[in-house]
């Protein structure tokens, strides 16, 4: 993988996110962030087991 790859990557195009029999596009992604006050971390959306556990994991004190 080149550094124009890595480049491409971080921008947000060329994901592999279609299915093997799904046709190729040319999609582009733009993530935007913006400053805020801090806050406490909230859960906004929990779908199964699996997310409960890893959410109890990152929000448990390390050591």
């Amino acid at each position: 993988m080149s550094e124009a790859d890595d480049v491409e990557r971080a921008a947000g195009r060329s994901k592999n996110v279609r299915e093997a029999d799904e046709p190729q596009t040319d999609d582009r992604y733009l993530p935007q962030l913006w400053p805020a006050p801090p806050e406490p971390a909230r859960l906004l959306k929990q779908t199964g087991s699996t997310a409960a556990s890893w959410h109890d994991f990152a929000a448990s004190p390390v050591g």
